[in-house]
Order: structure tokens, then sequence, then C-alpha cells
């Protein structure tokens, strides 16, 4: 009974945090991350998706995607961090890109756009899947390689004891992802044009 009364508060809280997130749109949320900072050095999170959003357009145009695909791919990197400034997330961290999708959908966002929000985070540790779609590989690429490429950039390199952003796991995924894919892209190629 008394697990019972603690499951019951936190579905309450949920279903409260739920209703409340609907009464933003995804625009409004998307311009909350201006205020919140990824790193000192590095940037608000909505500096981060605006170098996700060109690198990503940049790869899908590179991978001779179709002109909608990669329109899906801009309006994806537009919007894939919003859902980290809901209530919904920021009570129940370990749902981000889940609750993206989910609100993506209910506001009538191409299925597309709502996987790839998704899918950016894949693959989240060893064994995982990875993006099943090309939008959502082409998103998952480049946050990926925007938080390693940032990072080293400013000095942050993992150690054998310390890695707080996971960058061992984002480069994996991201050479996981190029090889899945088949892609014809080197990632000196990438990286020169990041920089």
């Amino acid at each position: 009974k008394g697990n019972e009364k603690v499951l019951r508060g936190r579905f309450a809280d949920a279903a409260f945090f739920y209703e409340e997130d609907q009464k933003l749109s995804i625009e409004e949320w998307n311009k909350k991350l201006e205020t919140v900072v990824f790193h000192e050095s590095i940037g608000t999170i909505a500096e981060k998706v605006n170098r996700t959003k060109q690198l990503a357009v940049w790869l899908a145009r590179e991978e001779r995607l179709p002109a909608e695909e990669v329109s899906l791919v801009e309006r994806a990197a537009t919007i894939a961090k919003f859902d980290l400034v809901t209530n919904m997330v920021g009570e129940f961290p370990e749902l981000q890109g889940q609750m993206g999708q989910d609100y993506a959908l209910k506001s009538n966002e191409p299925v597309q756009v709502a996987r790839a929000i998704y899918e950016q985070y894949l693959p989240r540790f060893a064994n995982d899947h990875l993006p099943q779609t090309a939008v959502g590989s082409m998103l998952s690429l480049a946050e990926k390689l925007d938080t390693v490429l940032s990072c080293f950039a400013i000095g942050l390199i993992p150690t054998g004891s310390q890695d707080p952003y996971a960058l061992r796991r984002q480069a994996n995924g991201v050479v996981q992802i190029l090889l899945e894919t088949k892609s014809a892209l080197s990632l000196d190629v990438i990286i020169e044009h990041w920089v």
C-alpha cells in the first residue's frame, strides 16, 4: 500500500506536468533554450541547436537526400531540443527525446521529424539501436559531432577516469552511424566543414 501511494503520487505528478506542457507551443519551448547554458565556453543550447542544424542540413545535402528530406532534417534540427525545458523532462530527464517525439506528434509535426527528435539520442549505450530513418541519422550524426568537436575545441577531452559529456560514447555513435548508413563522407571532410 505504501508503494502504491508513492506510485500514485508520481503518476499524478506526471499527468500534471504533461497537461501543463500542452499549454505552450513547440516554438515557445524552443525560445526558452536561449537561456539554458550548454557549457560556458560553448554557449547556450539554442546556439548548439543552431550549429547542429547547419551541420545536419549540410550532411543531408552531402549525402544527396531528396530536397523533401533535407527540409525535414532542417525542421527536426530546429526543434530537436525543445523538450529539454519542458516540465515533464525536467522532472523525468530520462524521457528526453521520447517526450519530444510525443509532443511533436501532438503538434502535428511530420512523423519523420518527430521520430528524428527521438532518434538523435541513439545509440544511447553499447549495442543499442541505431537511428532507423535518414532524417534521424543526419540529426543524430550532427548532434553528436557538434558535441564532440565543441568539447575538443575548448580542451574538454576525455581522460582515463573522466568523460562528463560522454564523448567516447558519442564518437562511437558517430562511427556506427557512418558505417551503418554506408556514408561516403569521411570524418576529415566533416570536421573541416564544421571548423
